[in-house]
């Protein structure tokens, strides 16, 4: 761009000086009236070259300038996308920490805590049996002391989020229930529901804290009545001889010695 410019300034200098000479008092013969015509059509040529070359380094530059403040507003454009990226990326990693940190903070409160929770869930258990056979034997005053402690540890469990829970006849059977033992049932509509519940449970969120433990039903199938009117059967089949002797004569007895 810089040879441009300076083609430029030789080109008008030119023309300059020859239109200096041109004004010069007019005192030169034929010939020199023909070179004064020559130069001028050479003057005019190069005065037609120098615009030529002015308006395509003006077209130059401004083409150069054009891209250059397109390139620099692309690189805005990029910086601006990799400063938001950026941010979100960020946000999105500080977002992660801080729930990283509340459920830390959430497992190791119940972390520190279960274990006490069970242990009143235990001992709630422990006084359920000792009611019932403090009843069993007739005291009444104990049983009514019993019940006055059981409420107030259930009401510490309570104030915890842990509920005490107790499942109806006939309630689905789940994991977090612990099954003492099996009721046989002839129907299947009722099988591997609760028959019985024993002793409460103890739910604490959705974790069970103390499983409640239960009677559960278990289908047997009945035997039909022919089966039944079949084994009896054999059972008379197998009579031994001697169960029958009273229909027949008694053994060891002889007649009469006068007959």
């Amino acid at each position: 761009m810089d040879e441009q410019q300076e083609n430029l300034n030789e080109v008008v200098q030119d023309a300059a000086a020859e239109d200096g000479a041109t004004n010069e008092p007019d005192v030169m013969p034929e010939e020199a009236a023909v070179q004064q015509d020559e130069r001028r059509e050479h003057s005019a040529t190069r005065t037609e070259d120098a615009t030529d070359t002015v308006e395509r380094v003006a077209e130059s530059c401004g083409t150069e300038w054009y891209e250059q403040i397109i390139a620099r507003l692309d690189g805005i454009d990029q910086l601006i996308a990799q400063r938001l990226q950026y941010d979100d990326v960020k946000e999105k990693v500080i977002d992660r920490q801080h729930a990283e940190l509340a459920e830390l903070r959430e497992g190791l409160k119940r972390d520190l805590m279960r274990p006490m929770l069970y242990d009143l869930a235990q001992t709630l258990d422990d006084m359920r049996k000792a009611k019932e056979s403090y009843a069993t034997q007739g005291v009444d005053a104990a049983v009514d002391v019993i019940d006055d402690i059981e409420g107030m540890l259930v009401y510490l469990l309570e104030k915890n989020d842990v509920e005490q829970v107790m499942s109806a006849e006939g309630d689905p059977f789940t994991s977090k229930q612990r099954m003492l033992k099996t009721v046989p049932t002839p129907d299947a509509a009722k099988a591997k529901t609760v028959a019985a519940s024993v002793a409460p449970g103890y739910m604490w969120g959705e974790e069970p804290l103390f499983k409640e433990k239960v009677h559960v039903y278990k289908f047997v199938p009945s035997e039909p009545a022919d089966a039944q009117l079949e084994t009896e059967t054999t059972n008379d089949a197998a009579a031994t001889p001697a169960d029958v002797q009273s229909f027949g004569e008694p053994q060891g007895m002889t007649p009469p010695s006068n007959l």
